[in-house]
């Protein structure tokens, strides 16, 4: 992020780690600004997002047709900013489950 960030400027961010999120508390799913480095672990750049969905659990499994609607509709509101004029590369900070369902999504 903070390569990116030296390059563009700003940088648009969407969590969907609901788990380990960067910028908010857990079981949100959110698409925030990046316009400062990034220093330090999580809980020391704490922000308000751009857009922010509850999807109130800290795992996909829970409800994976709420979480993908979770995540299509922050990729929405970042291509709506995208056409609007807001041009800033988009980083995917997914979670760590890569195996079985976790794959699929």
């Amino acid at each position: 992020c903070n390569v990116l960030l030296s390059r563009h400027g700003a940088v648009m961010h969407l969590e969907s780690d609901v788990g380990q999120p960067e910028f908010t508390p857990a079981g949100l799913l959110s698409l925030s600004l990046v316009t400062k480095p990034l220093l330090g672990p999580p809980h020391t750049h704490i922000r308000t997002p751009v857009k922010a969905v509850f999807y109130g659990d800290v795992s996909p499994e829970e409800d994976p047709v709420l979480y993908r609607r979770c995540c299509s509709e922050l990729s929405e509101s970042f291509s709506e900013q995208q056409v609007a004029g807001a041009k800033v590369p988009l980083i995917i900070n997914t979670c760590g489950w890569i195996k079985g369902l976790g794959l699929d999504l």
